[in-house]
């Protein structure tokens, strides 16, 4: 920022006294089968020291929209803050509606993945006044001061608003990671949220470590909430977090959700280190699809060390075409040289596959299919390709009108076909495809064994039946 655009800002804010504020950050209702902590709320609710916060978690709750109009009815908040993906985003705009009809004068702003790629399209909905894209670490903050009158709002980056049209200001992405806040894990209680399949330990906590992926594949959107620049916060920081929340909320186990954790490799090496010196009797596991090519025995050793015991990878296809395709930067021989060393460090493997790509065959997938089933995984999860809003192919398919003008967004989960490639004939034959990767990875009886033995309790099995009946049956 221009030393003449700091001190503008001072000027406006030493202008009016600060104004408490009552501010209710919701996850809203919605059918999706896996309830993690919400780790963009409390990074959210971090940012706002000066004013009275609450984190109503619609999933973890269980949570209709009727029990939320209650919620809203009793706490009546001055500003109802709401984080959605695409197939959350009627739901998170119905709450606004709600919200309204309660009080017109509660302030509604909608954030998230959805919000950070079709924020003109959400601020046409007449009962949400604000959005915000990309990191709000800085924005969220601001914005509160515009709300006070104490800033304006078109100087807050990311932000989306009404004035003479829809106005949308340019996002900026945080820099200095470990000038970030620690999230505010005590405004929500983590011991009350279920055990997933995923998950060995509990209770257990999304962790980010790093943020920005420096590549391009078609099919992501992780640019346009986090930016291309790779940014990191330090290893001391990294582990002075993990230490309060060890001690301090007795977390047994970590999910670092970073879309690219292993690309510097030496700070890997050196949080790996500190967390062995520490002798904390904690587990983690990398689940949001690492990069194979990133990782090799030596690395993954020490990982297992310092206790690490799952690792999962994007692999998406196992077609050299597709690969290229989708501009993934990897080879079927990388991918075939690198997913074994995972187990072979005695850290379970897990692998993400992609079905249904626009450009993809039968053949294709039916190679995927195979090859999946000689990489050495502990388990796969086979994805329907689906179009996120802000994604290179996604725009592209708008631009050859393949898709349908208004999307049923509620729809817009991996077990559903939205998106039907040219060369396969019929929805049926793309979800049989699907079922059969499924049925054909599970079915094997060492692989079964496992995968029951691993997910035993009442909350993991509850999980399990109910992605059967999303996956297999498609209910």
């Amino acid at each position: 920022m221009p030393e003449n655009k700091q001190v503008q800002v001072m000027e406006i804010l030493e202008n009016k006294p600060v104004q408490v504020m009552k501010i209710l950050l919701v996850k809203p209702p919605s059918n999706t089968h896996l309830v993690i902590p919400p780790v963009g709320l409390v990074y959210i609710a971090s940012c706002c020291k000066d004013h009275d916060v609450k984190i109503l978690d619609c999933l973890k709750e269980k949570y209709n929209h009727e029990m939320f109009e209650e919620y809203i009815k009793k706490e009546k908040p001055d500003i109802l803050g709401l984080t959605a993906f695409s197939m959350e985003i009627d739901s998170a705009v119905k709450c606004t509606r709600i919200a309204k009809a309660v009080d017109k004068s509660i302030i509604t702003i909608i954030g998230g993945a959805h919000a950070s790629n079709l924020l003109h399209d959400i601020l046409k909905e007449e009962s949400v006044d604000y959005a915000l894209t990309g990191e709000v670490e800085k924005s969220f903050p601001l914005f509160l001061e515009a709300v006070s009158g104490r800033y304006k709002f078109e100087n807050v980056p990311g932000l989306g608003y009404k004035k003479d049209g829809i106005k949308i200001n340019k996002p900026e992405f945080v820099t200095d990671l470990d000038s970030v806040s620690f999230p505010r894990w005590d405004l929500i209680k983590l011991n009350e949220y279920p055990r997933t399949y995923q998950s060995k330990r509990f209770p257990v906590v999304p962790l980010i470590t790093s943020r920005g992926c420096p590549f391009h594949c078609t099919f992501c959107t992780a640019h346009t909430v986090s930016g291309y620049k790779f940014r990191v916060r330090s290893p001391e920081n990294v582990v002075e977090e993990i230490r309060i929340l060890y001690h301090k909320y007795k977390v047994k186990e970590l999910s670092i959700l970073d879309d690219y954790f292993a690309l510097d490799r030496k700070r890997v090496e050196e949080i790996c280190r500190l967390l062995i010196n520490e002798k904390m009797d904690l587990i983690w596991t990398l689940p949001n699809g690492t990069r194979v090519d990133t990782l090799d025995l030596d690395l993954l050793k020490l990982m297992k060390k310092a206790g690490c015991y799952e690792v999962c990878v994007g692999i998406e296809s196992c077609s050299d075409k597709i690969l290229r395709d989708m501009k993934k930067s990897l080879t079927v021989k990388i991918i075939q040289e690198k997913v074994p060393l995972i187990a072979k460090a005695g850290i379970r493997a897990t692998g993400f596959f992609i079905l249904g790509y626009p450009t993809e065959t039968v053949e294709d997938i039916n190679k995927t299919i195979k090859i999946s089933k000689k990489l050495g995984l502990h388990r796969a999860r086979f994805f329907l390709f689906q179009p996120l809003p802000g994604s290179e192919i996604s725009n592209y398919l708008v631009e050859q009108k393949m898709l349908p003008e208004d999307m049923e967004w509620e729809k817009f989960d991996y077990s559903k076909v939205n998106v039907l490639p040219p060369s396969i004939r019929d929805k049926e034959t793309l979800q049989k495809l699907q079922r059969n990767a499924i049925l054909g990875f599970y079915l094997r009886p060492h692989i079964l064994i496992r995968y029951i033995w691993d997910n035993l309790t009442i909350d993991q099995m509850k999980e399990l039946a109910s992605m059967i009946k999303i996956y297999i049956l498609h209910k």
